[in-house]
C-alpha cells in the first residue's frame, strides 16, 4: 500500500461516508448526487468549463449552508 498521508487521508474519508451510507452503493450515489444539487457552482458543467469554476470570491466556493451563515 501507498504511505502517502494525502491519500490515506482521502481514503479515510471516503471509507466513512461510505459507511454512512450503510456500505451500500445505491445510498452512496444518491448521497453524492444529493451533494452535487447542494452545491451546483462547484460543477463543471460539460469538459472544458474550468473557467466557469473558479470561484470570484472564497464565499462562491462555500457550500450552500456555509454561504448562507457567511452572508449573514
Amino acid at each position: 500500500m501507498i504511505d502517502e498521508p494525502t491519500l490515506e487521508q482521502i481514503w479515510e474519508i471516503r471509507r466513512k461516508i461510505y459507511a454512512q451510507c450503510d456500505n451500500d452503493p445505491q445510498k452512496l450515489v444518491a448521497h453524492f448526487i444529493e451533494r452535487q444539487n447542494q452545491n451546483p457552482q462547484r460543477l463543471l458543467q460539460k469538459f472544458g468549463d474550468t473557467q466557469k469554476r473558479r470561484p470570484n470570491s472564497a464565499q462562491e466556493n462555500l457550500p450552500v449552508e456555509a454561504a448562507k451563515t457567511a452572508e449573514a
